[in-house]
């Protein structure tokens, strides 16, 4: 299963879930799961157009083209 980035092209949401303390889990049209690891709010919505990107020291980020904003996730499928 290939990550995809920004530099990969963009792909959509299938499914978003809520922790019980607020966390998003992600699930992306290629069956990808991101789970949010810190505590910045994103409001995303069903099959809108999101981006996985690497950060520095294996870290990775998802965010949406409409904000600057992005979430810390680590990937659990």
């Amino acid at each position: 299963d290939p990550l995809w980035s920004r530099g990969l092209g963009d792909v959509y949401k299938r499914q978003i879930q809520k922790t019980p303390y607020g966390k998003l889990i992600v699930t992306l049209e290629s069956g990808q799961v991101w789970r949010q690891t810190n505590n910045t709010t994103l409001r995303l919505k069903p099959g809108q157009e999101v981006y996985v990107e690497e950060g520095a020291l294996g870290s990775y980020f998802l965010g949406k083209e409409s904000s600057n904003k992005r979430i810390r996730v680590k990937r659990s499928q």
